[in-house]
């Protein structure tokens, strides 16, 4: 994904969750008859997409037909729920947009990709247990990645918050097996088999002790 598309996307997004509350909030204020146009608004851009699609699978601005058609989605969602008037069925379709908040607390880049059309680019990204709730994961980035190279990073989960013990590590190419050799109150050592083959023993010192993390740290092969 471009920076470009990166950031269209973003906002795109926040702006539709920050429309919605607001229309959502003023809704009893319109009548069912003033939701029409928006709602056709949203159908030609739905349509739009949907023959971008078809007729012009690899044209870069079928991502942002999408990413349109989606917000304009949502921004309306709160609003097609809150209206008495509206049936039943306009409010389960345009009420399905709010699910996407759901996607984004559970991974906000999944759900990035998907509304600007680079699902096929999204990648889990790669994670390794040490002990207890400390995890290597891999760093991902959301632009192009054939240009970036791999880094990880050491962290430790407390429930859907994770606090960073280490970043930027680069062990040269991608882990395919790592073993925690020591971690104790200041150091960790770690044994990583990567994809080639080899396998590299890396210690570093993330600053466990301290209040603040150590983030700017270079790690040294043993």
């Amino acid at each position: 994904m471009s920076p470009l598309q990166l950031i269209v996307t973003i906002c795109a997004y926040i702006l539709a969750v920050v429309f919605s509350l607001l229309l959502g909030m003023a809704a009893r204020r319109f009548s069912a008859d003033s939701f029409r146009m928006p709602a056709a608004v949203h159908a030609i851009l739905l349509f739009l997409y949907g023959a971008f699609a078809v007729v012009f699978s690899g044209f870069s601005w079928t991502g942002y037909f999408l990413l349109a058609a989606l917000c304009s989605g949502l921004s309306l969602s709160v609003w097609a729920l809150r209206n008495k008037e509206l049936p039943w069925a306009f409010k389960a379709y345009f009420g399905a947009y709010l699910l996407s908040l759901l996607v984004f607390l559970w991974s906000p880049s999944l759900l990035f990709y998907s509304i600007s059309g680079n699902l096929e680019q999204y990648r889990p990204e790669q994670q390794f247990h040490l002990e207890g709730n400390t995890f290597l994961v891999e760093q991902q980035s959301m632009l192009n990645r054939d240009t970036l190279a791999t880094h990880y990073k050491v962290i430790r989960k407390y429930g859907i918050y994770n606090k960073t013990l280490v970043r930027n590590l680069d062990f040269g190419e991608r882990v395919s097996k790592v073993n925690l050799d020591i971690m104790n109150a200041d150091t960790v050592v770690l044994s990583t088999t990567l994809r080639s083959g080899q396998v590299k023993k890396t210690g570093f010192r993330p600053g466990m002790k301290k209040n603040t993390i150590t983030r700017r740290v270079v790690p040294q092969t043993l």
